[in-house]
Formats: C-alpha cells, sequence, structure tokens
C-alpha cells in the first residue's frame, strides 16, 4: 500500500500476521512507529483495544493494512482507540456484526486528539436489533479533538444509527474535528424515524446553550443517503460545511441548534426521474439560530416541501420556552444567504412557523441570489419575512409560474429576468450577456470566490458563479473517483 505522506521520522515497518501478534506489537511503540498487518480476514473474538499509543505531529504512530483494504476486521467485537494522540489507523477493511454487545458500530474513538482515520472502507452486517442505535464510528470523550476523518468509504447502512456521530461528555463535544473527502453512499430510508443522520454533530441542549464543536465537513461525496429528513444535522454551533456534493439524497443539511454555521461551496442535485420511494422528497438547507453564513452552493432539481425544501429559513421557539424539549431551534437571525444558485427546484421557504415556532426571522439577508425554474407553484414562499431583507436577487418563472413575490414594489429586491444560462459540465453556469453578470446589489467581503474557486471581482454576479471568459477553471460534482480510500493526497 502506497503510504500517505510518510513521515521523514518514520520507524522500520513491522508486520504481523493475527490480531494477537499486533496486540503485543502495540505494547512497543514509541513516536514513529509503522506496524503492517498482513493481508487477510481477522476475526474479532474481543475487542481490539489501541491504548495510549502517543506519537508526535513530526512522528505519528502508524497502524495500517500491509495492502490497502486487504487486511479485513470481521466479527462480534469492535476497534477502539484510547486516551492517544498522533495515531494513524489506516487501509483496512471492517465488515464486523455492528451491535452485537450493544457496543455500537465498528470504530469508537475515544479521547483522543490528532488521530487519524483514513483509507478505510465500512460495510458492515448490522444486526436486527430494533431500535437500537448501530454508529459506525464515534469520537467522544472529555478530551477528544482535532482529529482527521479522511478518504473513507462508508456504505449499505439499514439500521438505526449514523455512519459518523461526532459527540464528547457531559457538556463538552470533540474539538476542531476534520471530516473530508470520504464518500458516503446507500444509507436506507428509516421510515420517518429519528436517529438515522448520515453524520450528526453534537447533543441539542448543548447546542441550545451556545455550544460549539467547530466540526468541518468539507469535500465529501454524499450519494443515495436516504436515513431522514435531517440527512446531516448540526446541534451545535460553529459547523462547517463546504465542497460537498449531494446526490440524489432525501432530506436536507440541518443546521439545528448552535450558531455560526457556515454552508458554502456545496453542490446538492437530484436527478431522478421517479422518486426512488414514496416518501422520498430531496432537499437543501434548513437552519435555525443565529450567524449562519450561505453562500457559493449550487442546487438543481431538488423536489423537496415544507421543512425539506431546497431552502429553509426557520421561525423558531423562544429560548428556553420547552415548547419541544431541548430539540427545538431558535429563530434565524442575522443570518445571510448570498450568491446561490437554485435551478428546476421546489419553492424556497423563506419564514416558516407553527404554534410551536412562533417567533420570526430577524436581521437576516437574502441576497444576490439566482433561482431560475421551478417544479412547483412558484419559486418562492414568503411567510412573515419582514426580518429578512432582500437585495440584488434575480428570479426567473416559466411555463406560467410565479414568482411568489409579485406584490413586492421594492424594485432592489428582486429582477425578473431570464438568466441565460448555460450547462457547461455538469452544472448550469452563466453565458454571455446573462443579466446577472456584474449586477451583484453589494459585495459581501467574505464571499471572494465563486463555487468554481475563481475570484470575485469589483463588480460581482449575482449567483454562484462569476462569469469569467476564457477561464478553464470549471467545477463539477463530485465523483466516486474522487473520493474514497484509493484518492491520495
Amino acid at each position: 500500500m502506497a503510504p500517505l505522506s510518510p513521515s521523514a521520522n518514520a520507524k522500520e515497518a513491522v508486520v504481523v500476521n493475527s490480531i494477537d501478534e499486533l496486540r503485543e506489537a502495540i505494547k512497543e511503540t514509541s513516536p514513529g512507529s509503522v506496524i503492517e498487518l498482513a493481508d487477510g480476514v481477522y476475526d474479532l473474538q474481543r475487542d481490539l483495544e489501541l491504548k495510549r499509543q502517543i506519537g508526535t505531529s513530526a512522528a505519528p504512530i502508524t497502524i495500517r493494512a500491509q495492502h490497502l483494504l486487504k487486511a479485513e476486521f470481521s466479527g462480534n467485537h469492535i476497534v477502539k482507540l484510547r486516551d492517544s494522540e498522533y495515531l494513524v489507523l489506516e487501509g483496512f477493511r471492517f465488515t464486523l456484526k455492528a451491535d452485537v454487545h450493544g457496543k455500537g458500530g465498528a470504530l469508537s474513538v475515544r479521547n483522543c486528539h490528532h488521530c487519524r482515520i483514513t483509507r478505510n472502507d465500512f460495510e458492515l452486517a448490522e444486526q436486527d436489533t430494533g431500535d437500537k442505535n448501530q454508529t459506525w464510528l464515534t469520537l467522544d470523550g472529555l478530551k477528544s479533538g482535532h482529529n482527521l476523518i479522511d478518504r473513507n468509504r462508508f456504505s449499505n447502512k439499514k439500521k438505526p444509527g449514523h455512519f459518523i456521530f461526532v459527540t464528547g461528555e457531559d457538556e463538552y463535544v470533540s474539538q476542531q474535528d476534520i471530516i473530508e473527502r470520504n464518500h458516503f453512499a446507500n444509507r436506507a430510508y428509516g421510515n420517518d424515524s429519528n436517529g438515522f443522520e448520515t453524520i450528526r454533530v453534537g447533543e441539542s441542549r448543548i447546542g441550545n446553550a451556545g455550544g460549539k464543536s467547530s466540526t468541518t465537513i468539507r469535500d465529501n461525496l454524499f450519494e443515495k443517503c436516504q436515513g431522514e429528513d435531517e440527512m446531516i444535522s448540526f446541534k451545535v454551533g460553529g459547523g462547517s460545511f463546504t465542497g460537498n456534493t449531494i446526490l440524489n439524497c432525501h432530506g436536507s443539511v440541518v443546521f439545528r441548534n448552535g450558531n455560526d454555521g457556515v454552508f458554502a461551496n456545496n453542490m446538492i442535485l437530484n436527478t431522478y426521474a421517479k422518486r426512488p420511494f414514496e416518501a422520498y422528497r430531496s432537499g437543501g438547507i434548513r437552519f435555525y439560530g443565529s450567524g449562519h453564513r450561505v453562500f457559493n452552493n449550487y442546487f438543481e432539481g431538488l423536489d423537496g416541501t415544507s421543512m425539506k425544501a431546497p431552502l429553509a429559513l426557520m421561525h423558531g421557539a423562544p429560548a428556553g420556552s420547552g415548547s419541544l424539549g431541548v430539540a427545538d431551534g431558535l429563530p434565524a437571525v442575522d443570518c445571510q444567504v448570498v450568491h446561490n444558485t437554485w435551478v428546476r427546484c421546489a419553492q424556497l421557504r423563506i419564514g416558516m412557523s407553527s404554534k410551536k415556532r412562533p417567533l420570526k426571522p430577524q436581521d437576516c439577508i437574502f441576497s444576490n441570489n439566482l433561482v431560475s425554474e421551478t417544479n412547483d407553484d412558484r419559486l418562492l414562499e414568503l411567510y412573515e419575512a419582514e426580518g429578512v431583507q432582500f437585495r440584488g436577487n434575480i428570479l426567473h418563472a416559466t411555463n406560467g409560474k410565479e414568482t411568489g413575490v409579485e406584490g413586492m414594489t421594492d424594485k432592489q429586491a428582486f429582477q425578473i429576468a431570464d438568466p441565460k444560462l448555460n450547462r457547461t459540465g455538469k452544472v448550469m453556469r452563466l453565458a454571455p450577456g446573462s443579466p446577472a453578470i456584474d449586477n451583484a446589489w453589494s459585495a459581501f467581503l467574505y464571499v471572494h470566490e465563486d463555487m468554481n474557486g475563481q475570484p470575485r471581482d469589483d463588480k460581482p454576479d449575482v449567483g454562484a458563479d462569476e462569469y469569467s471568459p476564457g477561464s478553464s477553471v470549471e467545477r463539477n460534482p463530485l465523483t466516486p473517483d474522487e473520493v474514497g480510500p484509493h484518492t491520495v493526497e
């Protein structure tokens, strides 16, 4: 197996041929140690615990398959990382029987920091345990943080629980972990039950109290992840979801609790001509709380409605009201939705209340967005949206559909025009002569590039794409070849 950026201080690899030999070898590690497990299927008769493995940033300890994905962990037990730092776990297949002993899924990482889980393949033999949680990879503990989960594949999950759960202990959530370049595929629908998120970050009670994890989820591919309405759930603040591709997935990315989230440079597409199951609805982003920034995202073909709409900017419940318990969200406040593009999606929902969520959005901005065509009755549904400022947006309704802003008299809020989009690569981009070119209402300083990574000029364009004639930069949705175990740095 080609190692990932081997440390200059790495020692000569020690090859072991059994789990017993591996257990003995990890007793003798020191910074720079490399242990390779020979090819084969290894039935874990008891938990494999990697405890107090202490490497350094310059000389991490590496435990890996001798050849990529040729060493497989099977059986009724799990792999545990405990109280370790600068430890790399690389290149294994996990086909364990999840939750046989009530321990969860395949890999438990507790009280670890600066550890790396990379280039592994998770496809567990989940057991029929009713409603019991079978989460495959968990980060938790009071000392957890700064861990990296990258270039793995997680596929074919059917039971309750998550592919990944970032949590902690007491009032603490693991801090500043990164989840990147992974492939998440085929997460079965949970029949309208909770607890089927693909990734869950944090606990609602911590997020509602202002707690943060600053977890980053970036450059991943999500395909056919159908678990529940909250496909990805941030339940604490500071989350960042950037550069990801979501293809044919049910539900939305949801900033449910906590503040100061970033949702940027994502591509979310639904290409199904016919829904794969009756309840299927492909959503975009839904958010509660304050300080969120949503920009440079591309949405196409999404058919989600209500809280699974392509955009759901939410009303909320009073702080401490207990109206829905700790799991409820606060209203959107000081949130900005700017420079995004929606093409042939269901209507966007700006403001959505209920008896239990009566508080309106406040001090929010919806600006420089491009919404073209719809598979619904209208482009936008505005409800008690007085606390949202609209500026510099372009709307294009076709086939007799409504824009949803027919009665609005503020001419700076929306321009009704054909944006002249042209499909290049896999997405629609601005064509010459588009009214979106150089027509943004104002420059938002944090939006200094477009969805392709091209610089925004002094007169930025409306939408996610900055028209740049002659540029060879053209970002498209991620493919399986660009993520997962077979990619390298």
